[in-house]
């Protein structure tokens, strides 16, 4: 997947604005690169596309129980992948 895609439409005309969000969103594709794409797909349908857990398995092929693991094993992932990107 694409991490670029996780971001469109998150543009700021304010240049401090843009340039803290552009560090926060480099650290974020840092941890969402560190994930399985079945981790990332999950989060960026949950969190980016507003998809709930039944849409979620009915794109995945997969059961509704599934679908709320990933999503909660992918955040669950990627806060200690943001925490080990922090003490570094």
């Amino acid at each position: 997947m694409d991490l670029d895609t996780f971001f469109t439409g998150c543009e700021d005309d304010n240049p401090v604005n843009k340039t803290l969000r552009e560090e926060e969103i480099n650290v974020l594709k840092k941890g969402l690169s560190s994930l399985e794409e079945k981790y990332k797909k999950a989060i960026f349908l949950k969190y980016f596309k507003d998809k709930d857990y039944k849409e979620i398995a009915k794109i995945e092929g997969i059961n509704i129980k599934s679908a709320y693991g990933r999503v909660f094993y992918g955040i669950k992932k990627l806060r200690d992948s943001l925490i080990s990107i922090g003490k570094n």
